[in-house]
């Protein structure tokens, strides 16, 4: 698995992430999972908490060994990482509808919310452009297969 050590954060701040709720403009509902998307990733990625979507990432050591007499100590970018995270979890159930919400009670890492929501809504979404895209054929006189 990779670690997530060797990525430098910033210390992100609730004013921080305040300042980008504005940015993004839709709340995600059980329709609109793509649009939702396509402003959510280039939000996240400009922060760089991309790791903290991604499977198989995994925070900084928690406890670090420093010095000649490797006296072990709390490793900062781990604080650092774990506030970031918390503020990411947060901010993305905000941006969430209550009827999708709804179904994220236990819900409270950011890649469980961003895996939940991925699994259950982009299929859907997958399949209704599907379909818009065979209705629009069809109206168009296309055939498809």
């Amino acid at each position: 698995m990779a670690n997530s050590s060797s990525i430098t954060e910033p210390l992100l701040t609730i004013q921080n992430f305040h300042q980008c709720s504005n940015l993004v403009t839709l709340n995600l509902s059980q329709t609109n999972f793509l649009s939702w998307k396509s402003q959510v990733i280039p939000l996240i990625r400009s922060l760089g908490f991309q790791s903290h979507i991604e499977e198989g990432i995994e925070p900084p050591e928690n406890i670090i060994s420093e010095g000649k007499d490797s006296k072990k100590e709390i490793n900062p970018a781990y604080n650092t990482w774990l506030n970031n995270y918390g503020l990411l979890t947060t901010w993305l159930l905000g941006t969430i509808a209550e009827d999708v919400l709804f179904d994220l009670d236990d819900t409270t890492t950011a890649f469980c919310v961003w895996k939940y929501v991925e699994d259950r809504l982009l299929p859907s979404s997958k399949e209704k452009e599907i379909l818009l895209t065979d209705t629009l054929m069809l109206i168009s006189g296309f055939h498809i297969h």
